[in-house]
């Protein structure tokens, strides 16, 4: 039951952000031509971003689990080298996934797991102005990378503190996008990842969707 609940979020979620993105891109549809006109947006360069993300847990390789969802932050900062490639480092923080429970006995138990992902990705982009003028500011991208995940975890068993822990562990990131680009420097982006940790950390592998906004110098 908790795990049809969760996947239900997950895809009022997912419908949300789609409906997000769809907008956008009807609204940079419609802009002035002038105001799209004579602008590269897949010239080389840095750029830096940062946004908002939800982390849906997949604990335990998602064969069930009472942690609930997460709210999260993203910062990410890259070098697009060709109108094709990037490197991009991506930092995210998930606030808090969840766990709240009572015994038979009336014992209420809290748990509380917050992550920190470091990843550095390769990013594959595919401008679709390349296939389809009128689409040029609509850059579709995957990515993938490895990096590490920290993990600390606090709790409460009757509402008194618990020793927290902590460990870091290596992890891979595999995800997917779309940049959708207002001009030349400013983009929205909408992205979703897959985290995978090792070792003591396997058992946190979590989903990331999130929005943001990037800005190429």
């Amino acid at each position: 039951m908790i795990k049809a609940a969760q996947l239900q979020c997950a895809v009022t979620r997912i419908q949300r952000i789609i409906s997000v993105m769809l907008l956008t891109a009807a609204v940079l549809a419609v802009l002035p031509e002038a105001a799209r006109a004579a602008t590269d947006y897949t010239r080389p360069g840095p750029y830096l971003g940062l946004g908002v993300s939800g982390g849906l847990e997949e604990f335990n390789g998602g064969s069930g689990s009472a942690f609930g969802d997460s709210a999260g932050l993203t910062f990410r900062g890259g070098y697009r080298f060709t109108p094709y490639f990037a490197l991009e480092g991506l930092y995210e923080y998930m606030d808090d996934f969840g766990l709240s429970v009572t015994t038979l006995r009336g014992t209420k138990i809290h748990d509380d797991i917050h992550t920190h992902n470091f990843s550095l990705m390769g990013k594959g982009i595919l401008p679709l102005g390349f296939i389809q003028p009128s689409l040029e500011f609509v850059q579709p991208y995957l990515t993938g990378g490895i990096g590490f995940l920290n993990a600390n975890n606090s709790g409460k068993i009757r509402g008194e503190e618990l020793n927290g822990s902590s460990a870091t562990e290596f992890a891979g990131r595999v995800g997917a996008g779309i940049d959708l680009q207002a001009t030349s420097q400013i983009a929205l982006t909408l992205d979703s990842g897959y985290v995978l940790p090792t070792n003591q950390l396997s058992n946190l592998n979590y989903i990331s969707f999130g929005m943001g906004v990037r800005y190429t110098f």
